[in-house]
């Protein structure tokens, strides 16, 4: 397979994966909305204020960054994921897997497609 024909397949990957992204996001701010005027924030307890800072807010802005900048969007959403899941099992003991297949699937592939397309541009 030709070199560019690989780089299309990572920038094919790329683009379906930040659709993604940013269908997640909508997904967010049409959750939060609806909840946000319930959501007392004074009575948020500590952790539960980190997570809410983590899970929404960091991923969002990593999808957002990762629509212009791939890579380190890519990092900060996988970053969010891993704090906001290590810190959830590590205070609650629990572990859901499959939300956590949903928002790290897209932001690994953003970043190994980052990697492929830049892997691959420096060897043509």
């Amino acid at each position: 397979m030709k070199v560019e024909n690989k780089i299309k397949i990572c920038s094919g990957l790329s683009i379906i994966s930040k659709i993604f992204s940013i269908s997640i996001v909508i997904l967010f701010l049409i959750i939060f909305i609806g909840e946000f005027a319930s959501i007392d924030l004074i009575k948020l307890s500590k952790f539960e204020l980190l997570l809410f800072l983590f899970i929404p807010i960091g991923y969002s802005i990593g999808a957002i960054l990762s629509c212009y900048k791939e890579k380190s969007g890519s990092l900060m959403m996988i970053l969010s994921i891993l704090f906001f899941n290590f810190s959830t099992f590590l205070f609650e003991s629990k572990f859901d897997e499959f939300d956590f297949l949903i928002f790290i699937v897209p932001a690994l592939v953003l970043f190994f497609s980052s990697l492929c397309k830049n892997f691959l541009k420096d060897h043509k």
